[in-house]
């Protein structure tokens, strides 16, 4: 197992197109509605690992191309010289590369770790009743006493933050007794998820590939994934009306989230008001009637792992032709054309038509019968 330039783009090139389509089978909504979220969120998963893991084994075949070499010989031979700079693009780039994921990850770990802080030491205030209610709601899961209920005057929309310090926040106001149990349940189910370790894995993972476009898709529809399972998971056991009025908790949400006050990344929202085509799709997951099929969702996770498999099977590099025969060398006198004999004398000769004979060690007789070299019977000279 190895890791050179080739398998690299090789793996870039082949994950991304896959990711592509992904993409756009996944805005079909029947994916959800048959398969189900978790299938969906692995395949995609499976093809973001693809593009850490980029090794080429022993099996691999080489596809020889002379496609790629301009762009090899531009990227990693030649060298550039900008005034009395000399560098390699491919050492440039990846030190652009480092320098921008450094910069991305040590901008993102602050800004959230001070917006939570803020929020946690200045604007909260502790919410007893719906303690209370989240008391009494929650099934499972890292344990509802510790998930601290608050209220929140800096947020416009229900969100759930905090990998160790969880805590439930809410927009100041009141609330109906119904309208709180399923807002509570809707944040804890995120945190029974285990929805903000993989959100933050996500925003990592856009930090480490950030020149990538198809990376802010995949985290877009990902998050979308995510509330749609746990809109699933919270409304599994729900009757057909008890669906609508969560739904209808949902639409108020989102109608007052029109003018959002503040937003905390990698926060589990109720519901945003920025890609309506999503809220639409959870409806219809909601209150689809379309029952899952299991064997589907199934044979869709081993097409991916036959995708997975196969994108190690093959590695593109460059191709380059034998260099002519050097000028004076005539097809008459080439080395091919040697061959050995031991003489009388018992030593080995290597013998090329218009050459003298050349005297040989034996040791080296092995080494030019494995280039190629015929050894004949003695012959007189």
């Amino acid at each position: 197992m190895s890791f050179t330039v080739f398998s690299i783009v090789t793996a870039l090139m082949f994950s991304s197109l896959i990711l592509l389509l992904v993409h756009c089978f996944r805005r079909k909504r029947s994916v959800i509605l048959g398969l189900g979220a978790g299938s969906v969120a692995f395949f995609l998963i499976l093809f973001l690992v693809r593009q850490l893991f980029t090794p080429e084994f022993s099996f691999t075949w080489e596809i020889d191309t002379q496609l790629v070499n301009d762009f090899y010989e531009w990227f990693y031979i030649k060298p550039i010289t900008l005034g009395p700079f000399t560098f390699y693009v491919y050492i440039a780039l990846l030190v652009v590369w480092i320098t921008g994921a450094l910069l991305l990850l040590g901008r993102f770990v602050g800004k959230y770790h001070k917006a939570v802080k803020s929020v946690l030491n200045r604007g909260v205030v502790p919410f007893p009743q719906g303690q209370a209610v989240l008391q009494r709601v929650a099934k499972g899961g890292p344990g509802p006493e510790k998930v601290k209920v608050f209220f929140c005057r800096d947020i416009d929309i229900p969100m759930g933050i905090g990998l160790i310090r969880r805590s439930i926040l809410l927009p100041e106001g009141s609330y109906e007794e119904e309208e709180l149990e399923y807002i509570l349940l809707h944040e804890y189910t995120h945190f029974r998820n285990h929805d903000l370790l993989v959100k933050f894995m996500l925003y990592t993972f856009c930090c480490i590939y950030w020149w990538n476009p198809l990376v802010y898709l995949i985290k877009r529809d990902i998050d979308g994934l995510l509330e749609v399972k746990c809109d699933l998971v919270v409304t599994k056991e729900m009757t057909e009306a008890k669906k609508a009025r969560y739904l209808e908790v949902i639409l108020q949400s989102l109608k007052k989230s029109e003018a959002p006050k503040y937003r905390i990344q990698c926060a589990a929202t109720l519901a945003s008001g920025k890609h309506t085509c999503e809220m639409k799709e959870r409806f219809q997951a909601v209150m689809g009637r379309r029952k899952r099929s299991r064997k589907a969702g199934i044979c869709f996770v081993i097409v991916g792992l036959v995708l997975f498999a196969a994108s190690y099977l093959f590695v593109v590099q460059p191709s380059y032709e034998a260099p002519p025969p050097e000028e004076g060398v005539t097809e008459e006198h080439t080395v091919t054309e040697g061959y050995i004999v031991k003489k009388e004398d018992g030593k080995y000769y290597f013998i090329e038509p218009g050459q003298e004979d050349q005297w040989i060690l034996e040791e080296q007789v092995e080494m030019f019968v494995e280039c190629g070299f015929e050894v004949k019977e003695n012959q007189e000279e």
